[in-house]
């Protein structure tokens, strides 16, 4: 219509005006807007007057492209759109889309034409632009760049001018910020660095039951209180048990994000967190006549293999004979699939307790931060790190063995705290083969073998990546 009315092409209309090209729908304009003519031509009469009545939104100022001069159009009919409110989150992190949604106008009902023409643009706390999209409507997602960590910003819808009256402030939360806050009260508590680390660990993996023991044997009791005895006396801080607003805000936050986005791979910090406690306390573990050579394999990554054997076994719905000498492709489901029990941020965060080392000296803060920092954290070598802290040995028959020693052991600890006790008393009571049908104790030591046989593979296929 504005082509025709000024008496030019559609196409060098569009030409001179290829600013408004990005715009949705494309070439789009608002009131305000100026829109450049390729040259000065008198309106076309007969057009005219239907442009000048039969568009909704006010004509825009039209500029000569020689003369530079105004050409005047119509002026709005009705009041020109105002954005009055917008709602969106007050915090996110990188990685996220968030969305933004202009709620409240100037108008009771503005129609969808006149909501395209809404703008935004995003500034920091320095009043600082960021980003500006122009003409995108009355909803804006936003995907969190990692520059913008630990960082807030302001967002804020516009027809002409934006103003901090009508936005919303985001803070990114930097993944460690709320665990900084919450060990700098630790600290305050009078918390040394093993209890923090123990602190830390019991916000995802906590044991109330003491450890039950019988003629010198552990027989029973809270999990992780057998995994990890040492700790067991170790309380949450009492700043966390009731905390300040601000610092709940912080429990809440580490709690509900136990699996944080690190060079854009999800890490399962609780692992991380149960790993790095068993290292501070290093023991083996005798169970029920299942023993395991450490209490750190058995927290991570071996315990983790063993939990696979046993749901596999139970899950599987062949027969016992198939499940127990034929290995299936349902195995990789229970391994990182479907029914993954080891999946690749549970894995990331087992290595990690092995590679990270929370040195004395600094916080768990700062050990973390420089540990994880984008672009030059040791986290980028962590599997390698890792297999030189087990002693991964891929070619060797022996080195494989002695894992599958201990993922079968680990299987049946896991089976004894799972409901699946009766499996323990099979394959402690017939600890040979079967003559006709094979025994859950070839059962379990075949699967261990079949999941340390993946654990290989996945592990060179990780240090091959590094």
């Amino acid at each position: 219509k504005i082509a025709k009315h000024y008496n030019v092409s559609f196409q060098e209309l569009k030409q001179k005006n290829s600013h408004l090209k990005d715009r949705d729908p494309a070439y789009w304009i608002n009131i305000g807007d100026k829109v450049i003519l390729p040259e000065k031509q008198s309106p076309n009469k007969k057009l005219g007057e239907c442009v000048l009545r039969c568009i909704q939104n006010a004509m825009p100022r039209f500029e000569d492209d020689v003369n530079k001069k105004v050409v005047p159009t119509s002026v709005a009919s009705g009041k020109k759109l105002l954005v009055k409110k917008v709602e969106g989150p007050d915090t996110s992190k990188t990685g996220k889309t968030v969305k933004y949604t202009a709620i409240e106008f100037n108008k009771p009902d503005p129609d969808d034409a006149e909501k395209r023409g809404i703008n935004w643009i995003i500034k920091d706390n320095d009043d600082k632009e960021i980003k500006k999209f122009h003409a995108h409507g009355a909803v804006l997602k936003y995907k969190i760049p990692s520059s913008l960590r630990g960082r807030t910003i302001r967002i804020m819808p516009y027809i002409k001018s934006p103003t901090p009256d009508v936005s919303v402030i985001t803070k990114i939360i930097c993944p460690f910020e709320a665990l900084c806050n919450l060990e700098k009260a630790a600290i305050a508590d009078g918390y040394t660095l093993k209890q923090r680390v123990t602190a830390f660990r019991k916000l995802y993996y906590d044991s109330t039951a003491p450890v039950k023991t019988f003629l010198g044997l552990v027989t029973g009791g809270g999990r992780w209180n057998i995994l990890i005895p040492g700790a067991s006396k170790t309380k949450i801080p009492k700043s966390w048990k009731s905390p300040k607003p601000e610092l709940q805000k912080d429990k809440d936050y580490m709690k509900t994000h136990k699996i944080i986005k690190i060079g854009g791979e999800d890490v399962d910090i609780g692992h991380l967190f149960a790993g790095a406690d068993a290292a501070n306390y290093l023991t083996d573990l005798k169970l029920l006549g299942v023993s395991m050579r450490s209490n750190h394999e058995a927290t991570t990554f071996v315990g983790d293999l063993g939990s696979i054997v046993v749901e596999y076994l139970h899950g599987s719905k062949k027969s016992f004979y198939d499940t127990a000498m034929k290995k299936s492709d349902l195995l990789y489901q229970y391994y990182d699939g479907k029914y993954g029990r080891i999946k690749p941020e549970d894995m990331a965060g087992n290595a990690d307790s092995y590679s990270l080392k929370f040195a004395s000296g600094k916080t768990i803060c700062e050990s973390m931060k420089e540990y994880y920092a984008e672009g030059t954290g040791t986290y980028r070598k962590r599997f390698t790190r890792f297999a030189k802290a087990i002693g991964f040995k891929d070619k060797s028959s022996t080195w494989k063995t002695k894992l599958r020693e201990q993922v079968f052991n680990a299987a049946l600890a896991y089976a004894a705290a799972s409901g699946h006790k009766g499996d323990v008393i099979n394959v402690l009571s017939k600890p040979g083969p079967g003559f006709f049908a094979p025994t859950f104790r070839e059962a379990y030591w075949n699967i261990s073998g079949w999941v340390v046989d993946i654990f290989v593979s996945r592990m060179k296929d990780a240090i091959a990546k590094e």
